[in-house]
């Protein structure tokens, strides 16, 4: 009965490891360093307006969204993909870092991961491309 147990108990253990690394079929594990340039939005707006919301003409509102704490993305130059920008460590004035850069380009350094089908990047560090 013991032996029985044991086993059991040492193929639940097994299959919980391999569970907890085992990877989605659509989720990329984070990469190392990445740096990555283009225009940093505010998703609400680029996400719901006609006419992708971005650009010097959007700057003021852009600016007034993310300082308001909705999300902020930046939309990467060389492929036009869409990665939601999240700190990747902490949290106190992270919006209030990037509103000052909203509705221009910048070059963010950080990690990037796929959730979901979902693009995400995990800053370390913002800095204008002008």
């Amino acid at each position: 009965m013991y032996k029985v147990f044991s086993c059991i108990v040492s193929i639940i253990v097994v299959g919980s490891a391999c569970a907890a690394f085992a990877q989605e079929p659509n989720q990329k594990r984070a990469s190392s360093e990445a740096r990555i340039s283009g225009e940093l939005v505010d998703l609400k707006c680029y996400l719901t307006s006609m006419n992708k919301a971005k650009g010097a003409g959007h700057k003021d509102c852009a600016v007034e969204c993310i300082k308001a704490g909705l999300p902020a993305g930046i939309v990467q130059d060389s492929t036009q993909e869409l990665y939601l920008v999240l700190p990747k460590a902490g949290m106190d004035g992270h919006n209030d870092e990037l509103a000052q850069f909203a509705g221009e380009n910048v070059t963010l350094t950080g990690t990037v991961l796929r959730r979901n089908n979902q693009n995400v990047f995990l800053y370390s560090r913002i800095e204008s491309s002008k």
